[in-house]
């Protein structure tokens, strides 16, 4: 398969998807994105983040960096209990505290969708399940 390789977005939702429609390439990068601090603005590693991309990572084929395999042993050690780590994470108190602890059990649900967001002319946009895209439909 000859494609240039698009940037999709992942998360523990999506992870099975988003690792089956990544696995048509030969190869592919995992980015944690983490989020801002509130008080400064400045980046910080956020938990949730770095448990997506190991269930992405933990889904693909061939050989994966020291750094993948350790994203992958995070999201391992916290996959029988995704909800409650992700609730007592730093992400997950601040949530809380908004009255937005729905969103955090959201997040913690693993593998229920099959959509994978693919950025096109600069934005992610709605798109059917990838591979209805790849042969056209």
């Amino acid at each position: 398969m000859s494609m240039e390789k698009p940037t999709v977005a992942g998360c523990l939702r999506n992870a099975s998807a988003v690792a089956e429609y990544a696995n048509t390439f030969n190869s592919i990068a995992v980015i944690a994105c983490g989020e801002r601090w509130g008080h400064n603005g400045s980046l910080r590693p956020s938990l949730e983040d770095l448990v997506g991309a190991g269930a992405i990572i933990s889904k693909l084929k061939g050989t994966k960096s020291p750094e993948a395999l350790a994203a992958q042993a995070v999201f391992e050690s916290s996959s029988d209990d995704l909800e409650n780590r992700l609730l007592e994470c730093a992400s997950g108190i601040e949530l809380i505290q908004r009255n937005d602890m729905e969103d955090v059990i959201l997040a913690s649900q693993f593998a229920v969708s099959d959509t994978v967001p693919i950025l096109t002319n600069g934005e992610y946009r709605k798109c059917r399940k990838w591979a209805e895209q790849m042969v056209g439909v």
